[in-house]
């Protein structure tokens, strides 16, 4: 998945997520309100999409395409690096458009902000998330720092016993989740041990209630960032 997309943003385009559990009918909108032109999936994906007109280049079976060479990509600022669709929730899904130039400004926010105080460690950083919310933008682009993704397995994210035991094991230092995942994790006893990981913990997705922020203000051996915001403004920026 990651070298998919780090493929589509060095070959100049910009991504477009469908997470695979849509239903067909917000996939076939998506794809035809995109103009995507190609799309870029795994053989095992490959009969749950909608009928389409777009060109299918599975991940393993198109190695015939596969370029040594080292592109020159003429991206420039203005240009797109990715779509997100919202939830439609209230009305119909629209694409947020963001351009390059705002991750930029995203990317250097973040270092400002949350990671210059490790003085540019090399760090543990979880990816937490589908693609098509924008959260795992901000964790994908610390791979421009020099960063390590560590990728949350899907069945974890719902068991916060399993969960911490897993920040733990992996040693993540800098973790992200929604309020909800966060409560889980307090109730494993995230706050009433002192743990060496993770170090911080960036939470977004939905409002936080003040009893909750008051909680995490007593725990001195963690750094807590409310990073609450809409996809319109390149994740929370």
């Amino acid at each position: 998945m990651i070298v998919g997309l780090l493929g589509i943003l060095k070959a100049g385009g910009a991504y477009v997520p469908l997470a695979p559990t849509y239903p067909k009918e917000r996939l076939a909108f998506m794809l035809a309100d995109a103009q995507v032109p190609i799309l870029l999936t795994q053989n095992k994906l490959v009969e749950g999409l909608p009928e389409h007109k777009t060109q299918i280049v599975c991940l393993e079976t198109s190695k015939e395409n596969l370029s040594e060479g080292n592109p020159v990509c003429k991206v420039t600022p203005e240009n797109l690096v990715y779509v997100i669709y919202t939830s439609g929730s209230t009305g119909i899904p629209k694409g947020v458009a963001i351009q390059q130039s705002s991750i930029l400004n995203l990317a250097s926010a973040l270092y400002q902000t949350v990671y210059s105080r490790y003085q540019n460690q090399p760090l543990r950083v979880s990816l937490n998330g589908s693609l098509a919310f924008d959260t795992s933008v901000k964790q994908i682009i610390q791979l421009l720092y020099g960063h390590t993704l560590i990728i949350i397995p899907e069945w974890l994210r719902f068991d916060g016993t399993a969960l911490l035991d897993y920040i733990k094991d992996s040693q993540i230092d800098v973790f992200d989740c929604t309020p909800s995942q966060l409560g889980l994790l307090i109730s494993a006893g995230l706050l009433s041990q002192p743990l060496s990981t993770p170090k911080t913990i960036l939470i977004g997705g939905e409002p936080i209630n003040k009893s909750t922020w008051q909680a995490l203000a007593q725990a001195e051996h963690l750094h807590f960032y409310n990073v609450y915001g809409p996809t319109e403004c390149t994740v929370y920026a």
